[in-house]
């Protein structure tokens, strides 16, 4: 259970990083994977929660 969250916070700390430097147009699956260090896929499933 501790890798979901600390893929969670990840992803979560990634979208703050990229939308204080990029704005919301910077925020897509792909960017934030890169950014989280984690698959696109689980980006899109936390993004549905």
């Amino acid at each position: 259970m501790k890798n979901k969250d600390d893929s969670k916070q990840k992803i979560i700390n990634a979208v703050g990083k990229i939308f204080r430097t990029e704005g919301p147009a910077g925020l897509y699956y792909t960017r934030i994977a890169r950014e989280a260090g984690v698959d696109r896929a689980l980006v899109s499933v936390f993004w549905q929660k």
